[in-house]
């Protein structure tokens, strides 16, 4: 018999500033998972939250790693809502 190994993905919405990067880091410890934020991400590059061009890339980017994370059995956590 094949096992299959299964992640888990959760997905967050909500407008900025209520709270979804602390309650995620929390789940992500508690869990075992990668999280993905691309406030975050932009942040650290120096980038305009609101350019639509790189946050698609990000986003885009986010994307392909959390299938191949999923794919391994790796429980993956996105962020939306700026």
């Amino acid at each position: 018999m094949t096992s299959t190994i299964r992640g888990r993905l959760i997905i967050v919405c909500g407008q900025p500033a209520s709270g979804k990067t602390t309650d995620r880091r929390n789940l992500a410890t508690e869990n075992g998972a990668v999280r993905y934020c691309p406030d975050e991400l932009l942040a650290d590059l120096g980038a305009n939250l609101w350019g639509e061009q790189l946050r698609e890339k990000v986003e885009a980017l986010q994307w392909k790693q959390t299938k191949e994370l999923l794919a391994v059995g790796v429980t993956t956590i996105i962020e939306l809502g700026t």
